[in-house]
């Protein structure tokens, strides 16, 4: 029996326990009473079939619980893994020269910086400095602004950190 079959019997139940104490009011005779003894053990049964079913949806819902609770701690267990992976693969983060170069750039102002513009001011190739863009972005060091016209840049919050770390701001 189900959950809802459960609570469904359980209120017919009621109900009926309801109409034969009603009718109970009107017996005249033995044998009316003792029908109604019969249908009130049969309620009876019916009950207790009931709440056995409702304990075992409540056993269910804790056990449940249980489990989700369960799950929730794996996950902010695997939440901190994850964070200290990404401070540990931070602080073994290698830059090269040229993706320093052009990091240096975003130091002189807070403002997005184009592509043309950076290969202006680092005397690079625009393919290069797209190549650099990339490695950039993949290290989260960068990211895109959504701009009018050509796409931009800025540093992010790992970004400005590096920076700071390796001292070049």
């Amino acid at each position: 029996m189900d959950i809802i079959t459960g609570i469904t019997t359980a209120l017919a139940t009621l109900k009926t326990g309801f109409e034969i104490k009603k009718i109970a009011g009107n017996l005249d005779s033995e044998v009316q009473q003792s029908e109604l003894r019969v249908e009130i053990r049969k309620l009876q049964e019916s009950l207790i079939d009931v709440q056995d079913v409702l304990l075992d949806a409540k056993q269910e819902i804790i056990n449940n619980r249980m489990t989700i609770q369960q799950k929730d701690v794996e996950i902010k267990q695997l939440q901190i893994k994850i964070q200290k992976q990404s401070e540990l693969d931070y602080q073994n983060e290698t830059i090269s020269e040229e993706c320093l170069e052009i990091l240096k750039i975003f130091t002189t102002s807070s403002s997005s910086h184009s592509v043309n513009y950076l290969s202006k001011l680092s005397d690079m190739n625009i393919q290069r400095v797209i190549h650099i863009i990339e490695i950039l972005k993949d290290k989260d060091i960068i990211d895109n602004v959504f701009s009018f016209g050509e796409p931009s840049f800025v540093l992010t919050k790992r970004g400005r950190k590096y920076l700071i770390d390796e001292k070049l701001i």
